[in-house]
């Protein structure tokens, strides 16, 4: 083999390389956008607890599916001296294979399967624990050792310094590689009172990915029961 070959050979090789690059990390990728708000509803949930919490919406707008999901909500107080953070309850509100895959837009229009999903969050008993401890609120402290301290408990507290941070975890189904989503810090201000509606039924379009409207998975109905 000649010198000449080698070298076409090598530039080959780079050049089908970079785009098979721009292919996989740039063009057909997995992207998750979160919904702008969450959801309080306006009675009780009997699938997990009692005592309802919020719910969150997000989907799947890139080309390929995510796999063996993790979801991690964290609910922050931040503290002049230092953040207390707590691990949340979450529940898939029944939704089938929820937990395992979250099909790409691509999946949506070929075999109609939703690439959005409502996760709902809950008050956990880690939670409680930790807000029961001397250094918190008495207030804080005394429904919290009876175990129940809900989530407006905490903002009528802390207001505009406590913050829920939805993190989604998933395995690119083509390349196999980990990547994870992180939500915008929900505030107070981002809670409104109603129910999701037409959840199934909003549409991306393939080639709107950067123009995605994130207001469709925000959209509340607020006279519908859950």
């Amino acid at each position: 083999m000649s010198w000449n070959e080698i070298i076409y050979n090598i530039l080959l090789s780079i050049t089908a390389s970079f785009f098979f690059w721009i292919f996989t990390f740039k063009i057909s990728f997995t992207k998750v956008i979160f919904a702008k708000r969450l959801v309080k509803a306006d009675n009780t949930l009997t699938d997990v607890k009692k005592s309802y919490g919020y719910r969150l919406r997000f989907a799947n707008v890139g080309f390929r599916d995510l796999i063996e999901l993790t979801m991690v909500v964290k609910l922050v107080i931040n503290d002049p001296t230092c953040n207390h953070i707590c691990f949340l309850d979450i529940s898939n509100s029944g939704q089938q294979n929820f937990m395992t895959a979250l099909p790409s837009i691509i999946t949506y229009k070929i075999k109609k399967l939703s690439n959005i999903r409502t996760l709902t969050i809950y008050p956990s008993d880690s939670m409680q624990h930790e807000l029961s401890k001397k250094k918190y609120p008495p207030k804080i402290r005394k429904l919290s050792r009876k175990g129940k301290l809900q989530f407006r408990d905490i903002f009528e507290e802390y207001g505009d310094n406590v913050t829920i941070t939805i993190y989604v975890y998933g395995n690119d189904k083509t390349t196999g590689a980990r990547k994870m989503f992180e939500s915008k810090h929900y505030t107070m201000h981002d809670i409104e009172e109603g129910d999701f509606y037409g959840s199934k039924e909003i549409k991306i379009p393939i080639f709107s990915r950067k123009k995605v409207k994130i207001d469709k998975l925000s959209k509340i109905h607020k006279k519908i029961q859950v």
